[in-house]
């Protein structure tokens, strides 16, 4: 059974998989497109870092995946 917070980021998730700027995990992150191709990453609500594009947001966000635990 999935809580309510689970179930708010996948439908979240799914909403926004197929953008084109930008992306969202299924975890709660964020890359939310800031300028021409600058990503600003934001999870629970709060800006954590700035990437210059998807590949080193990404990157970025599995990084700080293994340093939360």
């Amino acid at each position: 059974m999935m809580t309510p917070e689970e179930k708010e980021l996948r439908s979240t998730y799914n909403y926004y998989k197929d953008t084109k700027m930008g992306f969202f995990t299924k975890d709660g992150y964020a890359a939310v497109p800031c300028g021409k191709s600058k990503r600003v990453i934001v999870y629970e609500g709060e800006i954590l870092h700035t990437a210059l594009n998807d590949d080193t947001a990404r990157n970025w966000i599995a990084r700080h995946r293994k340093k939360r635990k």
